[in-house]
């Protein structure tokens, strides 16, 4: 089947006879693989996990992500002994800090 280089590419008709061999290797490999009608590129084949990795903007995963930075923050908070500064405040800070430092830059 198709030559692995830095991206395996395969036929449509060879995807089409050995399907389950092509779900084998995403599932062990996570892919790309790219799939050619014609010599041409048409599609581009990913494990469900690579695909859930590359595409955490859908919709709710944004809800998803700022749950999780929640809990690593409360996580850091408690090993740390005390609660975190604020992010915000501190990016305001700094920011205050440095218009301070470079009047002429603004």
């Amino acid at each position: 089947m198709g030559t692995k280089a830095m991206n395996e590419v395969i036929s449509a008709t060879e995807a089409r006879v050995h399907l389950g061999a092509v779900l084998d290797r995403l599932q062990q490999d996570g892919g790309p693989i790219i799939v050619e009608r014609g010599g041409q590129a048409q599609a581009v084949l990913l494990s469900l996990a690579t695909y859930e990795r590359l595409s955490w903007r859908q919709a709710g995963s944004e809800t998803k992500l700022l749950e999780r930075a929640r809990s690593l923050r409360q996580r850091v908070a408690q090993r740390s002994g005390g609660p975190l500064p604020d992010p915000t405040k501190i990016l305001h800070e700094l920011r205050d800090e440095r218009d301070e430092d470079t009047p002429d830059l603004r």
